[in-house]
């Protein structure tokens, strides 16, 4: 290592003992003292602190650069007007009786519980990963009973769990699509978007709680 300042925890003149490591794409430096920190703030000049590996100095300069090429597309990019984006709208029941604690004496009669959610399939995010995600909203829940159980009991089960909170969630592309593709109708629907006057000329969220309010007060399954 040379030209860097001493320690700021122990103040050893010649503490450094990497210097050319790259943790989360920035280098830092560890003195024997065990303190960490990033190399920017110990450098007196400009010189090349990575002179024992040129090699990680590339890989680092690489990797820079095309993180600053990548930024510049984002910031280029405009954001799509909503009203324009044509929605494409599904809902979708999903297994979700992992998400309960169901009591011993009310798990006979429960096959699964499902969570039925509304998501457009014209709009993808990414959650923290490469793989694509739709974004579903939460409608209702709804309880798949075993044959021959009372009207009295059936009750008595969907007070005690269909109505729990449930929240928004998202799911994989990969998941979803090929329940579209199959087109199950006991799973999946499409709603009609082009037969409904009140989504024309709104915003995009408009639309979109439309909808929402439609499916929720008539259940696809």
């Amino acid at each position: 290592m040379q030209d860097l300042k001493p320690c700021v925890e122990c103040g050893d003149e010649n503490p450094w003992l990497r210097g050319n490591t790259l943790h989360f794409a920035a280098p830092y430096v560890e003195c024997r003292c065990g303190h960490t920190s990033p190399v920017t703030d110990y450098v007196r000049s400009s010189v090349n602190i990575w002179n024992k590996d040129w090699e990680d100095k590339q890989k680092y300069d690489d990797l820079k650069r095309k993180c600053d090429e990548l930024e510049a597309i984002v910031k280029s990019q405009k954001e799509p007007d909503m009203k324009q984006v044509n929605i494409d709208a599904f809902v979708v029941a999903l297994d979700t009786t992992h998400e309960y604690n169901i009591d011993s004496e009310d798990a006979p009669p429960i096959v699964r519980i499902e969570g039925v959610y509304l998501f457009d399939r014209n709009v993808v995010t990414h959650t923290c990963e490469m793989a694509e995600s739709y974004s579903l909203t939460h409608l209702y829940n709804l309880i798949v009973f075993a044959d021959g159980l009372s009207d009295e009991r059936r009750e008595e089960l969907e007070d005690k769990y269909a109505y729990e909170p449930s929240f928004d969630k998202y799911a994989h592309v990969s998941k979803i699509d090929p329940m579209i593709e199959e087109a199950d109708p006991s799973v999946i629907e499409r709603y009609p978007t082009e037969d409904r006057a009140l989504l024309r000329g709104a915003t995009y969220d408009d639309r979109m709680y439309a909808i929402r309010e439609d499916c929720v007060c008539n259940h696809s399954f």
